[in-house]
């Protein structure tokens, strides 16, 4: 309907490193995602130009041991893109 409006979206997982007084330690236990709504608006052959809101987010089960656990992290934000294809 509108060729330049586009969408996108992403699974993914999510991993953790910290430092305590036994050592240095990660974890990848974790989910994420992202999504996110855009406009192009300039567009050549192999390139095109665009703004878009887009979100992230990662949780941390609780099996991941940095105390407290079951964490969630999220950002939004307002994107430039330069798309190269």
């Amino acid at each position: 309907m509108l060729p330049w409006l586009y969408s996108r979206l992403g699974l993914g997982m999510a991993c953790i490193e910290w430092t305590d007084d036994f050592g240095d330690w990660s974890d990848c236990r974790g989910q994420a995602g992202v999504a996110g709504i855009g406009g192009e608006f300039l567009q050549t052959h192999s390139t095109s130009l665009a703004a878009e809101l887009a979100a992230t987010f990662a949780r941390y089960p609780e099996s991941a041991v940095i105390g407290q656990g079951n964490e969630v992290w999220y950002s939004i934000g307002v994107n430039v893109m330069l798309n190269l294809f």
